[in-house]
């Protein structure tokens, strides 16, 4: 990490510790041409204080704020009294002048993550950092979707690792789904969406239009040569992503992406009277899976945006209810 910012950059290392503090303030001392580590004796805490950790070892090697989280049986018998520090507060006003180039938040922290995130929340809605943020193994259902909601309501996507890289962008015969509704929302938005694409999606686009009428009578947006969306576009790791989302968040235009996308893996087929919802089982959604189920979301909440922007608050709240057995 320090070699990847290198001397320009730096890298703030917490570590509250006093013991594994002294191995970290030595090793910050390697390399010091081409680094820049600053070690911080002290943990992120959301108020300044005194906090005891639990460890469970007599050397104090691997331990953590465990009095927060509800599963007690942990086996981090070995107490040690730490500083905490509120780091929000700590980084404006130490580092104010280089918050704007925030771009990592690393976080391990025996379950305690969801705090530490939720007390830099200022932080991450301003700057955006990418986020590697620890799921303790012993936290119960309900605090494994608080850490998951945590991340998601800044809107963050979550990942466990980047095994698909988007692969529902180019597999497949055609582009995404559109509603009738989307076909002048996507239209309207395309002006602001065009610098975000490729030279071969705005390629694409030029000769086919912004979407397509397929065969079987619906519409969907135009693909690159019948493979990739022609509003995919690659990021610097070689992983699609959605142009029209990008300018969304860039605040250019108000049409987020087409709904199918964002419900995806669910996919909807509409009937006479009613529409059915189900789960669209492919092997691409597999590392996401294996995520859900290590958090614990089902992916009737892990789609709950979505969910809502379809069919509606109430319709959503109705949806849980039914699920969780509760009125």
């Amino acid at each position: 990490m320090a070699l990847a910012v290198g001397k320009k950059g730096i890298v703030l290392g917490l570590e509250p510790n006093q013991y594994v503090y002294k191995i970290l303030e030595e090793n910050s001392k390697l390399n010091t041409e081409i680094t820049n580590i600053v070690p911080l004796p002290f943990a992120a805490t959301t108020e300044d204080g005194e906090f005891v950790f639990n460890y469970s070892d007599a050397s104090f090697c691997n331990g953590g704020f465990l009095s927060q989280i509800k599963n007690r049986k942990h086996k981090h018998n070995y107490e040690l009294k730490v500083e905490g520090r509120d780091f929000q507060k700590f980084l404006n006003e130490n580092y104010a002048d280089r918050l704007s180039q925030l771009s990592l938040l690393k976080v391990d922290a025996e379950g305690y993550d969801k705090d530490i995130l939720n007390g830099l929340s200022d932080l991450i809605s301003t700057y955006r950092p990418n986020i590697m943020a620890e799921c303790y193994k012993r936290l119960t259902k309900e605090e494994r979707e608080d850490l998951y909601d945590t991340m998601a309501k800044h809107n963050y996507t979550v990942y466990m690792n980047e095994a698909c890289k988007g692969a529902c962008c180019v597999e497949g015969d055609l582009g995404a789904p559109l509603e009738d509704h989307e076909l002048k929302e996507l239209q309207n938005a395309l002006e602001a969406v065009k610098p975000y694409l490729s030279e071969e999606g705005l390629k694409a686009i030029e000769k086919e239009g912004p979407y397509i009428i397929d065969f079987e009578g619906d519409y969907s947006t135009t693909t690159i040569g019948n493979r990739e969306c022609a509003f995919s576009i690659y990021d610097e790791k070689g992983i699609l992503k959605c142009g029209i989302e990008q300018a969304y968040r860039d605040g250019k235009t108000t049409f987020k992406k087409p709904i199918s996308c964002e419900l995806y893996p669910i996919r909807v087929t509409k009937y006479d009277h009613y529409e059915a919802l189900n789960y669209d089982r492919w092997s691409i959604c597999s590392a996401a899976c294996t995520l859900g189920e290590k958090l614990g979301v089902p992916v009737y909440k892990f789609l709950k945006d979505a969910l809502i922007r379809k069919y509606g608050e109430a319709w959503y709240q109705d949806l849980c209810n039914e699920i969780e057995g509760t009125n």
